[in-house]
């Protein structure tokens, strides 16, 4: 029988190769040593020397073969040699060395170190060069070979441990057609460095000019370890340049070294949210759910099925789903079936308003846990039937949580929504009726009452609500009832996502009801999760509300879809705005007014205070409610009023015409003009500085809202003070110091100097120039803007040419042309304090209010876009004057241990508790901002019929919209005039003035105020200059000298009003 013959493999032939090659250079390499240590000249090399070489070389070599093949060097495949590579040359290369050295000195001879010194150099380089160059011979092939295909440009963000992974697999993956270009890395330490040849160009602010200087096609994320936000933060600003976008998904590909192209995944748009990942403690959640009888009602919808998947992971003794809808019901068995095969699952179809079939379905299974998420929840589709939203959800939860009632339920958990609070549409106000559905039973269980509940029954259920073990059961009630309310989820049926994803497939329109409209989210799994953990917390009466995160803009998640999708919003897929549908909110809230937050032990689960009421009133309306709702009667809405006190129904243009003046009648509790929105994380900050013992003016909370005030500005430093006053006081001495020096003791930083000021404003922006001997000269207003006219501060510096300081304050919230103040001051060498107090959160042309100044102040009292009830902050580029500023409002204290001081300093430090309050509001700007938002736009939108004027509006100008104000059309004023604490007015028939409808106001419990009493009219400074475009606004007509002077401040306080805030 013949052999097979065997072939020996590349690898093997290429061994025996270097096996050679390392023999050869290895005994030339100590030869060269010798020849070189005697000065090129072989007759100098003594004969000892020649002969300890000779004796000893052949066995070296062989030894160092040896030590090679042991450190699997003859194995390695060079082409893809590294780093790992270079430390095992490294390592042999050592080991024989230094064995060379000790075997041939103990046992054959003394050579010179010069011969063992440079015989290791060149064994080195000759052994370990001959293998990078076979690697770099490849490289040089590859690169001149023509591509078969071009190759993408791709950007990699993260110069880390993973962004190196990804970049090595792109050079050695044969189907990976890509290049990459350059490195994006917010490590200054690393810009303007190169990685491999690969450039590092800069942080995320270089991402948009990397990609258009490199033509980037595509974008890989590869930072794995950086918070949330910062990947938010980073994704979105990716996700601007149109380029295709994939994301590593978490640090766990990279402890295993899984860093590969093949583990990227696309961005998703939750991605783009920036939260942190939920965590729950899956312990109790196990622990509460194991071994029992569990069923949910609409177990086949979004929230429903991800409920029975989590509790299914979870060892329930058995789980019931119902559903009135069959497909839905049948996917999630299907699916709970094949991956839970052990799992006794129940499913059955059916109404929650099906009274005899909800007491069967209880008493046959006898649920301990009851998940309550069977409702309709659209809202649009809930305004045309609105007697059906309240037979499903507000009688069927009551029908169901009955029957819990009666067959001994544990624990009732109903999944409500954050429009139950104040709601404008029938959906939500049916979702509050099912809270206080609960918050009754709770009441009637611990009263030991709950038989005397009201059995609200269609169907003749006489023989089952009669039967003994039913009335006894109904006396010894334990169950508890609760509630969990959060916002929108991404991906449920109802979701806007599903819908936006159909449209951009079918190529758009995308349709957007206002571009302004704002929802709280958060994924399926990551709510539920938070469900069943606050179900553990449960001990009844409770409503617990979610941590949604921030609030997201609806156009926003739109459009970032549209890129996500590979299209270019307005471009490719064109947005439509549709208008709000009825019923529809702007934004959404998680607490009405009168509740407050409790904490848990899980940060992201609160506890609502419920509001109190009048549960027996409630449960005999409830009985008229049904009866209305069955009989689909017109006046359903009327009487859901009636029943639920926080609902107002927002009112479309087609249903204006039915009210009349005599409709409206007085507010119960006053409305105040700026009332502000409270959201309960305030009340956990500052408790946190009660129980640390921070009740001073340091702490976490101070540290925080100085870097969230700072980054929110676009400024370097923000300095937290006690109010903004101060913090204009100190901008107006560091402004003093830096142009005249600093001022004696007793003497003012801007003694005696003229500083230009806004005419319309209040005195608080003011009075830090007096305090420091600064003698204000008002500028007037701009017409079109309200606020400090350019014009007239061109007019004021030609006429002052000496001064060096303006100090500009933003109106209400809308700002003027800013940037045009800074270049007039810029033109004329002096420096701009901003007084942004009104105007936190607003911008022109792309940069936010308070970064235009030299120095600047915002504030955050009781009724701002963020209140703290005090507290305001300095802004500032320079670390310098941040520091100084933070010495002066500490007293001005040297570092000494007892107090000493060399300059003048002030008790104007924040209080680490008024911190925690503005902390706990920051979070939640943009949604204040989309509710002032919304009260302007409905006063423009309810006044555009009638001769008045809101504040305007100017091109560049994104306000905040903090306070919404109007001038009245002069033709329809009455004549009116104003004392100095005073007003009188004559009533005109079509005419009216912002006295008059003050007094209405008044009489309504409603607040209004008028428009801000210029300065320049403000008794204490009648006698400082005012300047217009015409130049000096004083002493301009008299008995001898005709005319006038416009005066555009005095006209808008004339004929301008303040509104309130909140419309129902």
């Amino acid at each position: 029988m013949l052999k097979k013959k065997i072939h020996p493999e590349h690898w093997q032939v290429m061994a025996a190769y270097l096996m050679i090659y390392d023999l050869i250079v290895i005994a030339a390499a100590y030869f060269f040593a010798l020849w070189l240590r005697f000065d090129c000249r072989f007759q100098a090399i003594p004969k000892e020397y020649l002969d300890i070489y000779f004796k000893t070389i052949i066995p070296y070599t062989l030894y160092c073969v040896f030590v090679f093949w042991g450190l699997r060097l003859y194995k390695s495949i060079w082409r893809f040699a590294s780093y790992n590579e270079l430390i095992r040359m490294t390592l042999a290369t050592v080991i024989t060395s230094f064995s060379q050295i000790l075997a041939v000195t103990a046992l054959v001879g003394r050579m010179p170190i010069s011969y063992y010194f440079f015989g290791v150099i060149i064994q080195f380089v000759m052994t370990l060069g001959i293998r990078f160059a076979y690697r770099f011979v490849l490289l040089l092939v590859g690169k001149v070979r023509e591509p078969e295909a071009p190759l993408k440009h791709v950007l990699l963000v993260g110069a880390g441990a993973a962004g190196q992974m990804i970049l090595r697999d792109i050079k050695h993956a044969e189907t990976v057609k890509e290049k990459v270009c350059c490195f994006i890395d917010d490590n200054p330490n690393k810009w303007g460095r190169y990685i491999d040849g690969i450039p590092v160009e800069g942080g995320r602010d270089e991402i948009m000019r990397a990609c258009a200087k490199y033509h980037i096609q595509k974008i890989y994320v590869v930072i794995p370890s950086a918070s949330s936000e910062a990947k938010k933060d980073i994704l979105n600003i990716c996700n601007q340049t149109g380029c295709e976008l994939l994301n590593l998904p978490g640090m766990y590909q990279l402890y295993t070294g899984d860093v590969t192209v093949s583990n990227m995944k696309e961005v998703a748009v939750e991605d783009l949210l920036g939260r942190d990942p939920i965590k729950v403690n899956m312990d109790e959640i196990f622990q509460h759910l194991k071994g029992k009888v569990i069923m949910v009602t609409g177990g086949g919808g979004s929230i429903g099925s991800e409920l029975c998947r989590q509790i299914a992971a979870h060892g329930p003794k058995q789980l019931i789903i119902f559903d009135i809808y069959e497909n839905n019901a049948y996917d999630i068995q299907l699916e709970l079936k094949k991956k839970y095969p052990e799992l006794d699952l129940v499913v059955r179809i059916g109404s929650v308003r099906d009274s005899r079939l909800m007491f069967k379905i209880f008493e046959t299974y006898r649920p301990e846990i009851v998940y309550h998420a069977a409702a309709h929840k659209h809202v649009p589709l809930m305004e045309d039937s609105p007697c059906e939203a309240i037979k499903n959800n507000a009688i069927g939860t009551y029908k169901t949580a009955y029957a819990a009632l009666v067959y001994g339920c544990k624990r009732f958990v109903l999944i409500s929504t954050d429009k139950a609070v104040n709601p404008t549409n029938v959906m939500g106000a049916s979702k509050r009726l099912c809270e206080m559905v609960i918050q009754s039973f709770d009441h009637m269980v611990k009263t030991g009452r709950a038989y005397e509940l009201p059995q609200l029954f269609t169907h003749s259920m006489t023989d089952m609500t009669t039967k003994p073990e039913v009335i006894e059961a109904l006396k010894h009630a334990k169950t508890e009832f609760v509630a969990v309310r959060f916002g929108n989820v991404l991906g449920s049926n109802g979701s806007v996502i599903p819908l936006f994803k159909k449209q951009i497939a079918a190529g758009g329109p995308v349709t957007v009801t206002h571009p302004d409209i704002i929802r709280y989210f958060m994924t399926i799994p990551e709510s539920v999760s938070l469900v069943l953990q606050a179900g553990t917390y449960a001990h009844g009466g409770e409503i617990f509300v979610l941590d949604m995160g921030k609030p997201v803009k609806i156009d926003t998640l739109a459009r970032n879809l549209i890129r996500l999708s590979g299209h270019k919003p307005d471009v490719d897929i064109k947005i439509v705005y549709s208008g709000l549908r009825p019923g529809e909110k702007l934004y959404e809230e998680k607490l009405m007014a009168e509740e407050g937050l409790r904490k848990t032990q899980n940060d992201l689960i609160h506890i609502g205070c419920p509001i109190p009421f009048d549960i027996e009133v409630f449960l005999g309306q409830l009985e008229n409610l049904m009866e209305t709702a069955y009989k689909n009667k017109d006046n359903i809405r009327e009487v859901l009023k009636e029943v639920v006190s926080t609902y107002h129904r927002l009112i479309s243009k087609g249903d204006a015409a039915m009210f009349k003046a005599t409709d409206f009648t007085p507010f119960e509790k006053k409305v105040w003009l700026a009332s502000p929105t409270m959201h309960g994380e305030e009340l956990k900050y500052m408790t946190e500085a009660y129980e640390t013992n921070w009740m001073s003016t340091v702490g976490e909370n101070i540290n925080e809202v100085e870097k969230i005030a700072a980054e929110t500005s676009g400024v370097s430093y923000a300095i937290a003070l006690s109010s903004c006053t101060a913090a204009l006081h100190l901008c107006v001495k560091l402004a003093g110091e830096k142009l005249y020096g600093k001022s004696q003791i007793g003497h003012g930083a801007v003694e005696g100097k003229r500083v230009f000021c806004s005419d319309m404003t209040f005195d608080a922006t003011l009075n830090p120039v007096v305090y420091e001997g600064g003698i204000p000269v008002f500028i007037d207003t701009d017409p079109a803007s309200w606020n400090m006219d350019p014009e007239s501060l061109e007019k004021a510096f030609a006429m002052y040419p000496e001064v060096k300081l303006v100090v500009c304050a933003e109106l209400y919230g809308f700002s003027g042309n800013i940037r045009k103040i800074k270049e007039i001051c810029e033109q004329h060498g002096a420096l701009l304090i901003e007084d942004a107090a009104e105007a936190m959160g607003a911008s022109w042309e792309g940069k936010q209010c308070g970064a235009f100044g030299d120095y600047a102040a915002i504030s955050y009292n009781g009724n701002k876009i963020i209140t703290g009830s005090s507290g305001g902050c300095l802004l500032t580029n320079s670390l310098e004057d941040a520091n100084k500023a933070r010495k002066w409002s500490t007293q001005a204290r040297e570092n000494a241990a007892w107090y000493q001081h060399e300059e003048v300093g002030y008790n104007y430090r924040m209080s680490n508790v008024i911190a925690g309050v503005i902390r706990g509001q920051y979070k939640y700007l943009e949604e204040h901002i989309a509710q002032k938002k919304a009260v302007y736009e409905r006063y423009k939108e309810g006044f555009k019929d009638l001769p008045i004027q809101m504040n305007p509006i100017v091109e560049g100008c994104v306000p905040n919209y903090w306070l919404s104000a109007f001038t009245i059309d002069p033709e329809y004023m009455c004549r009116q005039v104003r004392g100095e604490c005073e007003a009188l007015y004559i009533s005109e028939a079509g005419k009216t003035c912002p006295t008059e409808i003050l007094e209405v106001l008044n009489s309504l419990n409603a607040e209004g105020r008028p428009i801000w009493k210029p300065m320049h009219m403000q008794p204490m400074y009648r006698n400082h200059a005012f300047i217009t475009v015409d130049g000096s606004g004083r002493c301009r007509t008299n008995a001898y000298i005709p005319g006038g002077c416009v005066d555009v401040g005095a006209d808008i306080f004339n004929r301008g009003l303040c509104l309130r805030r909140i419309i129902r």
